[in-house]
């Protein structure tokens, strides 16, 4: 069902083409203005890149070897030192193209579930949004990760049903597995999706099989890689039980928090194992702690603000001489956050109000499980991320239905007149 379907097309298409015009020129004037300086894990994003340009493989700058990270961020910033050089305008020129083809997925999507308008004006919140800016000059696996999803929503929900949709969003989806394995939960949501929306269930399992195969062919040598590393099977990487286990220890505040030291494990996929464990056992200890007062915790260090940018890009701030603008940006960043997620809020009531299964819808749906998995694990503010375009889409749902109503009411008037 579209909610809005005022405004013509080719009003539509020349407005898209100065949001993205906007988007490029932003990111550009960002990137000159400011240099790359890799702090955290953007430093190690590089190092793992120059280990695997050098022929090292994917490794420590000790030679040691691993699989901590998922490899798909390192990966790409690998090829691209290969193919253009040990330089950071490839990078930043990387970025780039990611966030205009983010405001571009954005927009794309919204019209797909809703209306051109709606997308439209989406794409232009994606396209000024500061964070997203920000990441312009930060290694990270936030945007590329954004992108592939965003990639594999629009080919799976786009509606002309051509046969290499399919198979095109499953290696999209491959890719963001490798970027960050959160993206397999898709493989239960998508399908769930389909069916409460009616669609057969041979057609819903043909789909799903699809999916399920290319994105396994694309995971499976890094799997096989793994295998062999550690003698038994490791599908991406081994993080996940110390992230579980920074959000649900007897210390736990619910964020990030230095592993524990002192302590002898055999390799990488010993600790995963064993600090699942300790994070489960302790879950399983006392339940109302781990689903209300953790959970409460990580939702908003994860929500509160949206300053990670500005942090990662504050020795590069000093080093153009703008250290003076590091506190406005963080408090600029976090209000457009704010503001977006309130009109988000209010985008999801007229989608629930406007639609019969309105909280089933897939925009919905899928933001509420890249808002859950933080909530679930351990939060940190760029954990929310994922769900910024979705953000955009429906706090451009909420501003569209405010001006009909508007609209609306001045024809009202005018006949009155």
């Amino acid at each position: 069902m579209k909610l809005s379907t005022l405004e013509s097309g080719s009003s539509l298409e020349h407005r898209l083409r100065w949001i993205l015009a906007t988007a490029l020129v932003i990111r550009l004037a960002w990137s000159v203005l400011l240099p790359i300086d890799p702090v955290s894990d953007s430093l190690a994003y590089h190092e793992f890149a120059q280990s695997i340009t050098a022929g090292r493989g994917y490794a420590y700058s000790d030679g040691s070897l691993t699989s901590y990270w998922p490899v798909g961020t390192a990966g790409l910033y690998a090829a691209v030192y290969a193919v253009f050089g040990e330089s950071w305008e490839w990078i930043e020129a990387l970025n780039v193209l990611l966030g205009v083809a983010l405001a571009w997925l954005t927009y794309r999507l919204g019209a797909i579930w809703f209306s051109a308008r709606i997308g439209a004006l989406a794409a232009a919140i994606v396209a000024v949004w500061p964070m997203l800016v920000q990441f312009t000059t930060i290694l990270a696996s936030e945007l590329p990760f954004t992108v592939l999803v965003m990639m594999v929503c629009v080919q799976f929900f786009t509606p002309d049903q051509k046969r290499w949709r399919l198979p095109l969003a499953g290696l999209c989806l491959g890719a963001a597995c490798l970027i960050r394995p959160t993206a397999m939960a898709l493989f239960l949501v998508l399908p769930a999706l389909e069916a409460l929306q009616g669609r057969a269930i041979p057609s819903i399992f043909r789909r799903g099989l699809t999916l399920l195969v290319v994105t396994g062919l694309v995971i499976s040598p890094w799997a096989i890689r793994n295998s062999g590393l550690y003698g038994s099977p490791v599908l991406v990487s081994t993080n996940f039980g110390p992230n579980l286990w920074m959000g649900n220890n007897p210390e736990s505040q619910g964020a990030y928090m230095p592993l524990p030291e002192g302590r002898n494990f055999a390799n990488e996929l010993d600790r995963d194992r064993r600090l699942r464990a300790e994070a489960l056992t302790n879950i399983r200890s006392d339940p109302y702690h781990y689903l209300v007062v953790l959970s409460l915790k990580r939702f908003l260090i994860t929500h509160d603000r949206e300053t990670i940018g500005v942090v990662w890009n504050e020795r590069g701030l000093k080093r153009a001489g703008l250290s003076g603008v590091v506190t406005p940006l963080k408090v600029l960043s976090s209000a457009y956050w704010w503001l977006a997620a309130s009109l988000a809020l209010c985008g999801a009531w007229v989608l629930r109000r406007s639609l019969g299964r309105g909280l089933f819808h897939p925009l919905l749906t899928i933001a509420a499980m890249f808002v859950a998995i933080p909530t679930l694990t351990v939060g940190q503010d760029r954990y929310h991320f994922p769900v910024v375009p979705l953000v955009a889409i429906l706090s451009a749902i909420a501003i569209i239905r405010w001006l009909d109503r508007r609209d609306g009411a001045r024809v009202q008037e005018g006949g009155r007149l």
